[in-house]
């Protein structure tokens, strides 16, 4: 009520790409992570960093018609203010913390996942079943997803004094720019791209079976299961050589390859974190044949997942039907622009449509191919999260997508 009704309150950001239309069980998740309690706040805390959300927030993230927002004023709040005794501090623990995460964590984590990932979750009961996805939760919320963020909170650290640092040089900006980050998804491509033509699919499949074209979405078919959306990606691939090391962490005095060291670091954090997801999602689909949920299991969030139990199957069916339903309904009325003003809301909450005067010479967008200006058929893509090819059915060359 504070807000001046031109005031941006809800936008998306990145996790809008990653997350474009959740179902509340992914939702639920994410939301756990940057929550009081959750993942980011223990890393704060282990780092004795303070984090400013008050216990009982439900975070910055929220769904609005389906899709996912963050709420502006929650966001600014939660941003971390550092002290330049403390940000030195972090400045010398930020080594001692690479080489924990790289020798311990990381092992220790591989480790503990051997044998979860050996399970057959079809061949427990439907307890035990819950039993492993709470286990797997809290290995993803309270245990490696810790130690990412604190990855994450270096790396942001970092990169805004190689910003700074970069200012004056063109070779430094270009470098900050255009890093070499060898866990990124395209490295890892184009590094399988490399090798022998036979070798290419079992490696790659080996290196990215687990990730997805939507990593956080439970619903989201894993690269394991639906192996011809990866093969299509080698097309692309341009091959790297595989033995280039980019992820060395670089002296103080490069804050350009400093930067980069610790984004790529940031990179591999996720994707190891990311097997978790996916052993997630398998035992998520295992109860659902085990309850007959079927691809309702999605609809529920993950503290009612866990709380199933024979006696309570058919409301928790209602509620995932009712939820499934609605989420339809309000797609037909999900606002296009990526920010949202008081305004826009009420417009949009509205019980009859409101007419609004539209300025034609809004319409732009971002020139990602060439610099020059063209004439051509517009082609709409409207669903976000189609993954296959009838997202382009009736595509003509010459034709400016629009999405």
């Amino acid at each position: 009520a504070s807000s001046d009704p031109d005031d941006i309150v809800l936008e998306q950001d990145e996790m809008s790409e990653v997350l474009p239309r959740p179902t509340p069980l992914s939702f639920s998740l994410m939301t756990q992570l940057w929550a009081p309690g959750g993942s980011l706040d223990l890393a704060c805390r282990q780092m004795a960093v303070r984090y400013n959300l008050d216990e009982g927030s439900a975070g910055h993230l929220v769904r609005v018609f389906g899709r996912t927002y963050s709420d502006c004023s929650v966001k600014q709040e939660m941003a971390l203010c550092l002290s330049n005794a403390k940000l030195r501090q972090l400045h010398k623990q930020s080594l001692s913390i690479v080489d924990q995460f790289r020798n311990k964590t990381i092992p220790t984590f591989t480790e503990n996942l051997t044998l979860l990932q050996a399970l057959d979750d079809d061949a427990l009961p439907q307890d035990q079943i819950i039993d492993c996805i709470k286990k797997l939760r809290d290995m993803f919320v309270q245990g490696i997803y810790v130690d990412a963020e604190k990855i994450n909170i270096l790396a942001s650290l970092a990169m805004s004094e190689a910003e700074v640092s970069a200012q004056k040089s063109p070779q430094a900006r270009d470098r900050l720019l255009h890093p070499a980050l060898q866990f990124s998804p395209v490295s890892i491509i184009d590094s399988a791209a490399s090798l022998e033509s036979s070798q290419q699919k079992s490696a790659l499949m080996a290196q990215m079976g687990h990730r997805a074209i939507f990593d956080y979405e439970l619903s989201t078919p894993r690269y394991s299961e639906a192996p011809d959306l990866l093969w299509r990606l080698l097309d692309t691939a341009k091959p790297r050589d595989p033995g280039e090391d980019t992820g060395l962490i670089r002296p103080m005095d490069d804050p350009v390859g400093h930067a980069s060291a610790l984004q790529d670091l940031k990179e591999q954090a996720k994707h190891e974190a990311l097997r978790v997801v996916a052993l997630l999602r398998r035992a998520v689909l295992a109860l659902a044949r085990k309850s007959d949920f079927g691809e309702l299991i999605f609809q529920l969030e993950m503290d009612e997942l866990l709380a199933l139990e024979d006696n309570n199957l058919a409301l928790c069916k209602c509620i995932a039907e009712g939820r499934r339903d609605h989420t339809a309904e309000l797609l037909d009325f999900t606002p296009k622009q990526p920010s949202l003003t008081l305004k826009d809301c009420e417009y949009l909450s509205a019980s009859s449509p409101v007419v609004r005067n539209s300025n034609p010479s809004n319409l732009g967008g971002t020139c990602v191919s060439g610099s020059l200006g063209g004439m051509g058929r517009v082609f709409v893509i409207a669903e976000e999260t189609t993954v296959d090819d009838s997202a382009f059915e009736g595509f003509l060359d010459g034709d400016i997508i629009v999405c």
